[in-house]
């Protein structure tokens, strides 16, 4: 299974937000940002989700 094996820095995919790779539960291990767009620009959402 090809997302099975991006399971370290040095396997991860390459991508735009970064290296994409995932632990042993299956969890991705970057944190992730909500935006918004108004009045045509790019915002961050006022409430971001945390752990």
């Amino acid at each position: 299974d090809y997302l099975a094996s991006l399971n370290s820095p040095e396997k991860a995919y390459k991508g735009v937000t970064g290296a994409t790779y995932f632990d042993e539960n299956g969890d991705c291990l970057k944190p992730a940002f909500v935006k918004t767009i108004k009045n045509g620009k790019w915002l961050s959402a006022e409430k971001q989700m945390t752990d």
